[in-house]
């Protein structure tokens, strides 16, 4: 048989246990706190029909889905995010699902992007939707989400940007930009902080926009200061502007809201470069950005309102609104931050060792007794001396180790010893459960 070369796909990874094991214990927090908030978990198929995913994403985001056609000649896609099989999952589940629905997914996704420090063109989303919310509480109730799940996993130097799509909107109409360039502004604007300036005004001119909207574009996109001043700022350029005039409202109350939950500034802030360049946003929009050594890997947990949406499977319009956390690419930020430590190898605390042919079945009786206390016992599966052993356990990561030999055996005890503190005892069989301390 010819040997087959074993390589990945581009843009693929592979995660081993030193990574799958902080991963999962990420996963179980984020649950956590979406389960705080009364979000009930959903899963999807990774296929759709192509026409539930085409026409959602923007141009952009059209040339990124996997798109094929199965053994049944059927068009299907990847899913390429989790928020468009919700609205699906919403039509075709009508009768069994009660408004409004709090529901939070955790699932991989597909994009045909080009890979990235910490992008990848599969990975977990961790997503979490309100759908039949139409008080802009629940808008509010994201940012404390976010601000919650960075806290849970460690991370102190956040912010949550925060914007209005109305309030984009409002500012085309006040630079007299068309309706068919509105599309294409999103979308450059979206990109903003990830091209030089020169690049910024190039794409705009691009489209055909004079010089006076390309300044007042940059211009606006430099409003800074307080979230009140920035407020203040907006309310002198929508004096004359029906959608700026909602927006502002919307971002006026979402900001109150904040501050009546004491949310500290510095994890919150207007920014109206802030776009989110999928087309189904029409309210509030927001991105969360990392600090120090991970600022440039881009935003981490992003989201915001999407009325229009779930209407479009649907007689009838329904309000939503959500946000979705990319958890390799803040798994890849932790460990930069040194917030991860990805050396264990292994979930078992204990080893239990295998001291001879004739001892084997002692030792498999004792890391059965352990397993039954609720310990996390591996038993040395292969052959060899117990130097080997204990240079697997230390290799894995594995904290205890323990010793049957004959004379433990005779004696009815046991040798434990700590490979952390270097530290050994030898303690009755029935001790040895308390002496483990885990």
């Amino acid at each position: 048989m010819a040997k087959i070369q074993a390589q990945i796909l581009k843009g693929f990874r592979d995660y081993l246990p030193q990574d799958m094991i902080p991963r999962e214990e990420m996963i179980d927090k984020v649950k956590e706190v979406f389960q705080k908030y009364g979000y009930s978990p959903l899963e999807t198929p990774a296929l759709e029909y192509q026409e539930t995913l085409c026409g959602k994403y923007g141009d952009e985001g059209e040339k990124q889905l996997y798109k094929f056609e199965d053994n049944g000649k059927r068009k299907v896609g990847l899913r390429f995010d989790l928020t468009v099989p919700l609205a699906r999952v919403m039509a075709t589940n009508q009768n069994e699902i009660s408004l409004p629905f709090k529901r939070y997914q955790i699932q991989n996704v597909y994009r045909a992007e080009k890979p990235q420090k910490g992008r990848y063109r599969e990975f977990y989303q961790c997503d979490v939707d309100c759908v039949g919310a139409t008080s802009l509480v629940a808008d509010a109730e994201y940012v404390l989400i976010a601000s919650d799940l960075m806290k849970a996993l460690g991370v102190n130097d956040f912010q949550v940007r925060l914007n209005n799509r109305q309030i984009l909107n409002g500012f085309f109409e006040y630079s007299g930009i068309k309706e068919k360039d509105v599309r294409a502004v999103f979308m450059i604007i979206d990109k903003k902080d990830k091209i030089s300036p020169s690049e910024f005004n190039k794409e705009l001119k691009s489209i055909g926009l004079s010089s006076e909207q390309i300044k007042k574009i940059v211009s606006f996109g430099k409003i800074s200061g307080t979230n009140q001043e920035i407020l203040s700022e907006l309310g002198k350029i929508f004096n004359k502007t029906n959608d700026g005039k909602v927006g502002l409202a919307e971002l006026t109350e979402v900001v109150g809201y904040l501050e009546a939950a004491k949310i500290p500034e510095k994890n919150y802030q207007i920014d109206l470069s802030i776009a989110r360049g999928l087309e189904y946003y029409t309210g509030t929009v927001y991105e969360t950005f990392l600090g120090g050594s991970a600022k440039d890997f881009g935003s981490v947990l992003s989201g915001g309102r999407y009325d229009k949406l779930i209407g479009m499977f649907m007689n009838q319009e329904i309000p939503a609104i959500g946000c979705s956390l990319g958890l390799d690419r803040l798994y890849a930020a932790l460990v930069e931050l040194k917030l991860v430590a990805n050396k264990i190898q292994t979930t078992a605390e204990i080893l239990v060792t295998v001291f001879d042919d004739s001892l084997k079945v002692k030792s498999f009786e004792v890391a059965n007794q352990l397993r039954k206390s609720g310990k996390q016992v591996s038993l040395y599966p292969g052959d060899g001396n117990l130097g080997k052993q204990f240079k697997y356990a230390d290799k894995l990561g594995i904290r205890y180790v323990i010793i049957l030999g004959p004379d433990e055996v005779v004696q009815n005890k046991a040798t434990l010893k700590d490979l952390t503190k270097n530290k050994q005892i030898t303690v009755s069989m029935d001790q040895l459960d308390k002496e483990l301390g885990i």
